[in-house]
């Protein structure tokens, strides 16, 4: 009987993700209302038949609840050497994506930015690049640009995620007139420290259209594409693109076990470095989120370690 319950839940869920993606958005929320009474009906039937197993799941629940509240805070910086020969001097870039700092209308997590930004200080780099999600609520605008506005840098490019896309104009706006060039298919070149960088950024996948059209490709120029959603690597037919950055999945947020999330059936993109055809990806972990929404939400992480991505790009040492 156990089983039957997760594989409806499992189901359900593809089930959602897969209208999610076709933008079924109505649909694939009234179908998601299916989940928790799902889950419910699973911790009843573990109740009265495995009474000490659902102790042990219950008792490993609150472990997560408490100390997840501390890793969540435990951003770690992950750094990532590229070897090119269109770079001709070394050039950092700083990438950072779904910050997401608030769960409700008034709850935001205030701390958390504070944590992020005092990190970030301490580093070195040449630009800085925002792969979307920046917050879940639309009245938080104001809050997060407040510390928002301290990250910004000389060179800063940005685009939109999936939670973006409803105020995505104001958004956009505000980051303008910060100095933050907002990418939203489309593409800005600049030259730091005598390399030829070309940005690129598309729409998100899932609530908008992404579209390379107006990506210039030049062999010479080192292109580095942002795309909040992974999955858009699929659809890439162009060449030339040396790195794509990617968020949008949290590694999952809260893996019950290593590498064990319900996130997992929904891409095959969800962390890490991958490579398809002849492109680089790097999907971040975030450095926030909120797990779940609403009054059951809660700022944790587990087995999903929040970060801050440094790209080092030098010189190719290959002399072929």
């Amino acid at each position: 009987m156990l089983i039957i319950d997760i594989i409806f839940i499992v189901i359900t869920f593809y089930i959602v993700t897969k209208l999610f993606k076709s933008k079924n958005l109505k649909v694939a929320r009234v179908i998601a209302l299916l989940i928790p009474i799902e889950i419910l009906l699973l911790i009843f039937n573990l109740f009265t038949s495995h009474k000490y197993l659902l102790l042990v799941l219950i008792i490993y629940i609150i472990i997560i609840i408490v100390l997840g509240k501390k890793f969540y805070l435990d951003i770690k910086i992950k750094e990532i050497k590229i070897e090119n020969n269109k770079v001709t001097n070394k050039i950092r870039m700083l990438y950072i994506a779904d910050f997401q700092y608030d769960k409700a209308n008034n709850n935001f997590n205030i701390k958390a930015f504070e944590n992020l930004i005092s990190i970030i200080e301490e580093q070195d780099y040449d630009l800085i690049l925002f792969g979307g999600d920046y917050y879940n609520y639309e009245k938080n605008h104001d809050q997060f640009i407040k510390h928002f506005k301290r990250l910004i840098h000389e060179y800063s490019y940005a685009v939109m995620g999936n939670h973006d896309e409803k105020w995505k104009e104001n958004i956009i706006n505000t980051f303008e007139s910060l100095g933050v060039h907002s990418l939203e298919n489309k593409a800005a070149t600049v030259t730091i420290k005598g390399n030829k960088i070309q940005i690129i950024g598309v729409e998100d996948l899932w609530r908008a259209n992404p579209n390379l059209e107006l990506f210039d490709q030049n062999k010479e120029t080192l292109n580095i594409l942002l795309s909040h959603n992974p999955d858009f690597i699929d659809d890439i037919t162009q060449k030339n693109i040396d790195l794509i950055l990617s968020g949008h999945y949290h590694n999952a947020q809260v893996n019950f076990f290593p590498k064990f999330g319900l996130a997992r059936i929904i891409s095959k993109y969800i962390y890490g470095s991958f490579f398809v055809n002849g492109m680089q990806l790097y999907v971040t972990s975030g450095v926030g989120g909120s797990f779940m929404r609403g009054p059951l939400s809660s700022y944790i992480r587990w087995f999903s370690r929040p970060e801050i991505v440094i790209i080092e790009f030098d010189k190719s040492t290959n002399k072929k």
